[in-house]
């Protein structure tokens, strides 16, 4: 399928439903001497803006799945995934009997052979750097037509969101090689009702957007809302990583264009409010590290840093026998190893991109769940990570004075609230240098500063250590 939509000075978001209707040329299936029911395909031009030809148009090699139906009757099937294939002029597939009964008539794009089904799961892929049609989930129903009672005429709606983004601000020299955007990938689609809901149950996933020229990139993904205070996109150069955080969420609209600007060198928007998702996670979701410089590589090598708001799992030395990290109900459980008496031997943390210059409050519970299982201990620090060189931001408990490296807490059985502060404008000097200094003018953007909450859970051998409700937001 072959896609070219024309974007005048700003994006509007248009929707509608099988109901609509607009120009497009009819491809007529070629006739088979056996076939009793002919089907012609248009596509709903929905996704332009003023010149009617930029259109959304099969090319050679695009295949359909048609699905038939008597008298409203899923058990009814009268066509069971036919599968048309378009060969550059004309549509060809499968021969298919006049239904006796009335039969309603629903086809897809793109064509999945293991359909079998009115329902099912879509997913868009998640690497659409050369192209997003294979991922544009078209539906479409009709009957047989009563002027032409051997013709079902289908005109096909796109029923997923079209995302567009444009990066400017770079520096001399400066180039974007890719942009990605976190998103909810699956969507379960109901053929009758010609919808494609967004599968809130899973994790958003990073989709690999097309290049379209003029550092814009595009991607298809189902209608969903993209949450505020999270990571939307990462912007990747020739120099760093950009982080871009919603400030506000949106809503990705059925059969409709959502524009996003990202200015890089405007700093990225830093959140109020940083939310870890705890609640939103499994231990699967949990990048495993086996030391803390595979997590921040040196030197210019930024590309594999990880994006904003992932957790990661740093285990080092024999500590790594019988420990176990899990996350459930919102609640990330450590289980300490046999030998794990060291706090920097296993961590656990959150990683943002975009560090801003201001003072800030952490906020979270902990709790040591059972004298049985071991004394757990607890230790915080927010190490900083900029380009060439690692830093500590200076943290204390809100009701002391003095600031330190690092944060102490202690544990009992039942679920305490711990709040913290971090200064952001503040880090250590340097190695050997005890001494904090303010250090902000030797720090790049808050764009291209990334920084990791790191909670160290150790202990007596097999403590467990429970964490929730973990927040990082503006002090006022």
């Amino acid at each position: 399928m072959k896609i070219k939509v024309l974007i005048v000075n700003v994006c509007v978001v248009v929707s509608g439903g099988f109901s609509a209707c607009t120009q497009g040329v009819m491809e007529e299936v070629s006739m088979l001497a056996d076939r009793n029911v002919n089907f012609n395909f248009d596509i709903v031009q929905t996704r332009t803006i003023t010149d009617a030809s930029n259109a959304t148009a099969f090319v050679a090699n695009d295949e359909v799945g048609i699905f038939g139906v008597a008298n409203g009757s899923e058990a009814q099937l009268v066509a069971d995934n036919l599968r048309y294939q378009y060969s550059g002029s004309e549509w060809n597939g499968e021969a298919l009997t006049k239904p006796q009964n009335e039969t309603m008539f629903y086809a897809y794009y793109p064509y999945d052979k293991s359909i079998n089904d009115i329902s099912f799961s879509f997913s868009v892929n998640e690497n659409q750097e050369q192209g997003y049609n294979s991922s544009d989930l078209l539906l479409a129903a009709g009957s047989l037509d009563v002027a032409n009672p051997q013709t079902v005429n289908f005109s096909f709606q796109h029923v997923l969101s079209l995302v567009e983004v444009t990066v400017s601000g770079l520096v001399t020299d400066e180039k974007v090689t890719g942009v990605q955007m976190r998103a909810l990938k699956t969507a379960t689609v109901d053929l009758p009702a010609g919808t494609a809901t967004a599968d809130v149950s899973e994790r958003p996933v990073m989709i690999a957007m097309q290049a379209i020229g003029g550092n814009k990139y595009r991607t298809v993904v189902p209608a969903q809302t993209l949450k505020a205070n999270v990571t939307r996109f990462v912007v990747t150069t020739t120099h760093t990583v950009y982080q871009y955080v919603g400030q506000t969420d949106a809503t990705l609209a059925v059969n409709g264009i959502q524009c996003f600007n990202v200015v890089l060198q405007n700093t990225l928007p830093v959140p109020e409010t940083i939310y870890a998702d705890l609640a939103d996670l499994t231990q699967e979701n949990i990048r495993v590290v086996g030391d803390i410089g595979d997590y921040y590589p040196s030197g210019t090598d930024d590309a594999k840093v990880p994006w904003a708001n992932e957790w990661f799992d740093y285990i080092a030395g024999s500590s790594t026998d019988n420990r176990k990290v899990t996350i459930e109900s919102g609640v990330l459980s450590v289980v300490t190893g046999d030998n794990n008496t060291t706090w920097y031997k296993d961590c656990v943390g959150m990683t943002v991109n975009g560090a801003p210059n201001d003072v800030y409050k952490l906020t979270f519970k902990a709790k040591n769940t059972t004298a049985e299982e071991g004394k757990g201990r607890l230790k915080v620090y927010v190490y900083s990570r900029n380009i060439g060189s690692n830093r500590i931001f200076q943290i204390k408990k809100d009701d002391e004075v003095d600031y330190s490296s690092s944060v102490d807490c202690n544990l009992s059985e039942v679920d305490q609230e711990y709040n913290l502060v971090v200064d952001f404008t503040k880090v250590y000097g340097g190695v050997g240098n005890a001494d904090f200094v303010d250090d902000t003018s030797v720090l790049l953007s808050k764009s291209r500063e990334r920084y990791s909450v790191i909670f160290c859970c150790y202990g007596t051998a097999n403590a467990r250590i429970d964490i929730s409700e973990v927040k990082l937001e503006k002090r006022e």
